[in-house]
């Protein structure tokens, strides 16, 4: 049942993601079904130096802090490419996910692929 379910879910929707300039490219390849795809920008991590408050001299540590969230397309099954500005934060995500709420498909482009 788990080998099942892991290769229904394997190559719903295939993303995969590249710097060029200034922009994004975003390749998704063909699978089932349709979804809306979105892009995120985020940090990976950031630390905040609390001068106020009963945390007051305290470093607070946070973890994938989002910068940017925009919907840029639709996938509806078929092969395609979109080409995009890059978001703010240090890492980009690119979420496929269908009208039931499911994650259909999704990759990251982290700092180093950035620079």
């Amino acid at each position: 049942a788990i080998a099942r379910a892991q290769a229904a879910a394997a190559a719903e929707a295939p993303v995969a993601l590249a710097r060029r300039g200034d922009a994004l490219v975003v390749t998704l390849g063909a699978g089932r079904g349709a979804g809306t795809v979105t892009l995120v920008g985020f940090d990976p991590s950031h630390a905040t130096r609390v001068a106020r408050g009963e945390n007051a001299g305290r470093t607070l540590a946070q973890a994938n802090i989002v910068r940017a969230v925009s919907e840029i397309g639709r996938w509806a099954g078929q092969a395609a490419t979109l080409e995009v500005p890059l978001p703010a934060g240090a890492d980009a995500a690119v979420i496929v996910q269908g009208a039931d709420g499911r994650i259909l498909g999704a990759a990251r482009l982290g700092p180093a692929a950035r620079a």
